[in-house]
């Protein structure tokens, strides 16, 4: 067997850790993930190179650091190209850290997929194991009651910068935290990505929290990005029970669904403290926002920020909101300005004048008498009045404004510019979706 001891330094998000450490090679050294794990001790750190490992593997207690080669080049291809498959063993999770571990245990650089077990079918941390979880992709797994993606069960892990997506806890009853589940457990959860997991199998199952689960737990929920997960009976997001107390901070909390509350829900015994998010809904708390954020490209799994997106900057402390920064930018080709209502005509530079008093008159001739404007990506210029709704009041407002009596008055969450397609057709406000936002 081949040993080398060298000095490893591990960047990891925003902390340095110095390791002297003895590298393990797999599979030059050790054919199989665990037996490497079984041969290190303390500081020792197992290498792997790309490939697709079918094992169920276990710390065993050993604070081991676990990498792909994306833990020495930093190169994410690496990710996807290290696989350790959980499917050999029914009820048993992917990775087992069930021995006291601390923070020193890492797992870095991994695609961790189809797991199957009781509760935790992609990691599963128990019996004060607190091990680092970072820059992995967490995916199809399922956990039978709880945490189909990663378990938390009086263990407190740094869960930090992956992609948690399309776990399932369908529960035989009830199925909780389809893609993280804590229970008397105070994890680190940052910048990760959370997306199309789901709790509860619908007609057969109820279930809670899609994307995370909590109960008895006080998380640390910073800079996550929660979309498109599902819950069939309560929130599609978030969930916590029982004196639970998460801290949730600058993170992106959309687009989940649940028949009841599908962003967040708490009960009635629970104190979370939500500050800095953008969340689908009214939430009470310091710099709290609910707006489009602009993902680049959502559907291609795409989740950075527009240049212009509401969440830039918007955060605590002047950071943005979300697991990710900025990543593509937007043409701006009109800009913002209440009043202005034919600006669909592609005037510049945007002006208010008699035009729009009688564009406006003429939608109200042919269409009902009150219109939600939209704020899902176009900005309702039609809103001259500023209480985010399209009616007679703004005529008043626009001929007062023109005769020097009135100024005109921006909704709450408009921007400065607004994003247009090329292909953006020349419509009339009637033809705009409705918004359902409430009159501030």
């Amino acid at each position: 067997m081949r040993k080398i001891v060298i000095f490893v330094t591990v960047a990891l998000a925003m902390l340095v850790y110095p390791v002297a450490a003895t590298v393990i090679n797999v599979p030059d050294d050790y054919v199989m993930i665990q037996s490497a794990l079984d041969s290190g001790t303390a500081g020792d750190t197992v290498l792997v190179q790309p490939g697709t490992y079918f094992e169920n593997i276990n710390f065993n207690g050993n604070d081991i650091v676990l990498g792909s080669m994306y833990l020495i080049t930093e190169d994410t291809s690496f990710i996807s190209a290290t696989i350790i498959d959980g499917q050999v063993i029914e009820w048993a999770s992917v990775i087992t850290f069930s021995g006291g571990e601390n923070n020193d245990a890492m797992v870095i650089g991994f695609t961790i997929a189809n797991g199957f077990n009781s509760n935790g079918g992609g990691i599963s941390c128990t019996n004060n194991s607190n091990p680092t979880i970072s820059h992995n992709v967490i995916t199809d797994n399922t956990g039978l009651g709880g945490g189909g993606g990663i378990y938390c069960h009086y263990s407190d892990p740094i869960i930090t910068r992956n992609i948690i997506k399309s776990n399932w806890a369908p529960g035989a009853e009830v199925g909780f935290g389809g893609g993280i589940y804590c229970e008397n457990a105070n994890p680190t959860i940052s910048f990760n990505l959370i997306t199309g997991n789901s709790a509860g199998s619908g007609e057969f199952s109820g279930g809670y929290g899609g994307g995370i689960f909590c109960d008895i737990s006080s998380p640390n929920i910073v800079n996550n990005t929660i979309v498109a997960n599902s819950a069939s009976s309560w929130a599609g997001g978030i969930f916590c029970a029982t004196t639970s107390a998460p801290i949730i901070v600058n993170s992106i909390v959309r687009g989940n669904i649940a028949p009841y509350e599908p962003e967040l829900e708490f009960d009635d015994s629970s104190t979370p403290t939500i500050i800095y998010c953008d969340i689908t809904g009214i939430w009470y708390g310091d710099g709290n926002i609910d707006c489009d954020p602009m993902f680049c490209d959502s559907d291609s799994g795409n989740y950075y920020l527009s240049t212009i997106s509401c969440c830039v900057d918007a955060g605590e402390e002047g950071v943005d909101i979300g697991a990710y920064g900025v990543g593509c930018d937007t043409e701006l080709l009109y800009e913002y300005l209440p009043g202005d209502v034919n600006m669909f005509n592609g005037e510049w530079p945007p002006q208010v004048i008699g035009g729009d008093v009688t564009y406006l008159v003429n939608f109200f001739r042919a269409a009902p008498s009150s219109q939600p404007c939209f704020l899902d990506g176009f900005w309702c210029s039609a809103d001259a009045n500023g209480d985010c709704l399209v009616i007679g009041s703004d005529v008043t407002r626009l001929v007062n404004y023109l005769r020097g009596q009135a100024l005109i008055s921006f909704c709450r969450d408009y921007p400065s510019a607004w994003p247009t397609p090329d292909d953006l057709p020349d419509v009339m406000p009637s033809e705009w979706p409705n918004c359902n936002t409430e009159t501030p």
